[in-house]
């Protein structure tokens, strides 16, 4: 029953109780009640019409006097979908409004019913925040971060996580697919210098515990199948080094150690290490088992070959560590040229060549096997040597 019609019946009833005349009157006090009780024989003044009118109209015009749209139930639960197809609908009673607003309000959230708040939110359709921040769950905002996951949080299972992306992508013809894409845009202030700008900065921190953690990482990538037909799969692939930069580096370990539990592989064909400029090359080990220094020359070489650039040193540290020693190169003539301050081939100390020395009676007889070699007689002081399995001497004067 609307305003108008209850003003009307008021009316009414408070004209038959005037004409049938009433020796008492009662007058309703407070929010919600009536304005008179007409008995019999009431007098009906146009102050009371007036009045009458005020109370329905102002004074029991507000919500607490409306009555109800939930007299069991089913009616709390009814609701009115505002936008059929895409059209509008119009409500042309409050009742209509309440049930319009009761179906967004359970469309909206996803909830069994408009009123099962104590349910998780299930946004049905796709959305966006026209804000661009900040926000934040479970803490405060904070001008920082354009978005903030914040609080405490028990996962209460083996492997919790603050996020967690397990989305199905079902991919076009050709397509190139990420889990998580992480594109930043940054503008440079007009002076200064920014020690770091990352796309992903990852900076852990631990609370230590009665329990031990068997390894922490900063990030951790987990083992994997590739679909059949995949050519290439990597844990963590760099397509390349950045550009731009003084230097540019695919890989940049700053400090710390370094392990590597697996094997390591280049290209297939080689283990290349080059200068700072990344260009030019400085050693390869080859997957022939061939370590090239300063050189990409590997012709005649085999597993377990060092190979030197000419015209430069195999070198050995000196005995006090304080620098090293040439000790043999190669020259433009394609020989071998001793550089070191001594040679031997005993365990003589002295600053020259050494050969082995022994008496007369131990030198060996001539035979193929000795050909080439030297030694000294020390019964006879003569040098001797060996060729065409033959055994000769020289002999000298003493000064």
């Amino acid at each position: 029953m609307n305003i108008v019609t209850r003003v009307v019946v008021c009316l009414a009833v408070a004209f038959a109780a005037v004409v049938a005349g009433s020796p008492k009157t009662a007058q309703a006090q407070g929010t919600c009640a009536i304005y008179k009780t007409y008995v019999t024989g009431d007098t009906f003044a146009a102050s009371d019409i007036n009045s009458i009118q005020t109370t329905l109209a102002g004074t029991n015009a507000i919500t607490t006097c409306v009555d109800d749209d939930s007299a069991d139930a089913a009616t709390m639960q009814s609701t009115t979908d505002p936008y059929p197809a895409d059209t509008i609908s119009l409500s042309t009673t409050l009742q209509g409004e309440l049930r319009r607003l009761r179906y967004v309000l359970k469309k909206l959230t996803g909830w069994s019913q408009w009123y099962t708040h104590s349910e998780v939110f299930v946004f049905p359709n796709a959305g966006r925040f026209s804000s661009v921040g900040p926000f934040a769950f479970g803490g405060a905002t904070s001008t920082l971060y354009q978005l903030g996951l914040l609080g405490t949080f028990d996962p209460s299972a083996t492997a919790g996580a603050a996020l967690s992306v397990g989305t199905t992508l079902t991919l076009a013809s050709g397509e190139d697919a990420y889990g998580i894409r992480v594109a930043p845009t940054f503008t440079e202030f007009s002076s200064g210098v920014h020690a770091l700008l990352a796309g992903i900065h990852v900076a852990p921190t631990i609370t230590a515990g009665a329990a031990t953690a068997t390894t922490v990482a900063g990030i951790s990538v987990a083992t994997f199948a590739a679909a059949t037909g995949t050519t290439n799969a990597a844990g963590v692939y760099i397509s390349a080094a950045p550009t731009a930069a003084t230097n540019n580096y695919a890989l940049w370990v700053d400090a710390g150690l370094t392990r590597l539990d697996g094997a390591i592989t280049g290209d297939g064909t080689r283990l290349q290490f080059t200068a700072s400029d990344g260009t030019t090359e400085r050693m390869r080990l080859t997957d022939g088992g061939i370590l090239a220094l300063g050189t990409t020359m590997t012709t005649s070489a085999g597993a377990g070959d060092l190979v030197i650039n000419t015209g430069r040193f195999l070198r050995f540290a000196n005995n006090a560590g304080t620098d090293t020693l040439a000790a043999w190169q190669s020259d433009v003539n394609d020989g071998i040229i001793a550089g070191a301050l001594r040679y031997r081939f005993d365990n003589a100390t002295t600053t020259r060549l050494h050969i082995p020395s022994m008496t007369n009676a131990q030198l060996p007889a001539g035979a193929g096997a000795e050909n080439a070699t030297v030694a000294l007689d020390t019964t006879n002081n003569r040098l001797v040597f060996y060729v065409g399995g033959a055994r000769y001497y020289l002999t000298g004067t003493s000064f």
